[in-house]
C-alpha cells in the first residue's frame, strides 16, 4: 500500500441514498453529483459511473463513488447534498447534514 504523503491525501468516499418507506429501490434511480459543504467551502464532484459493487448493497440502497476532493479533515463533520434523478429526468435533491470525514488506515 502506497504511503501516503504528509498533507494527507484527496478526499474520497462513497455516497449512499437508503429509501426508507420501501423495501428496494428502483432500478430507475440513478445519483451523478454531490455537493460537500465544510465550514463555508463547498465542492461540487461528478458521481463516478463505476457503480459502488452490487453485493454489498442491501436492497433499499443506491450508491455512487466519489474522489479527487480537497483535503479536507480527517476528523471534521460536513454537510452532504446528492443529486438523484428518476426515470422521468426530474432532479430531486437529498441532504445530510453532519457527516463525518474520517481517516482510512
Amino acid at each position: 500500500m502506497p504511503i501516503s504523503p504528509p498533507d494527507g491525501t484527496p478526499l474520497a468516499g462513497v455516497v449512499f441514498i437508503n429509501a426508507l418507506d420501501t423495501l428496494s429501490i428502483a432500478n430507475t434511480l440513478s445519483s451523478d453529483a454531490v455537493w460537500i459543504v465544510y465550514q463555508q467551502q463547498v465542492w461540487k464532484s461528478w458521481l463516478s459511473s463505476q457503480p459502488y459493487p452490487p453485493s454489498e448493497l442491501k436492497k433499499n440502497q443506491l450508491a455512487m463513488i466519489f474522489n479527487n476532493g480537497p483535503k479536507w479533515g480527517p476528523n471534521v463533520y460536513v454537510e452532504v447534498i446528492a443529486r438523484v434523478l428518476d426515470s422521468g429526468g426530474n432532479m430531486h435533491l437529498v441532504r445530510a447534514p453532519n457527516q463525518w470525514i474520517g481517516r482510512t488506515d
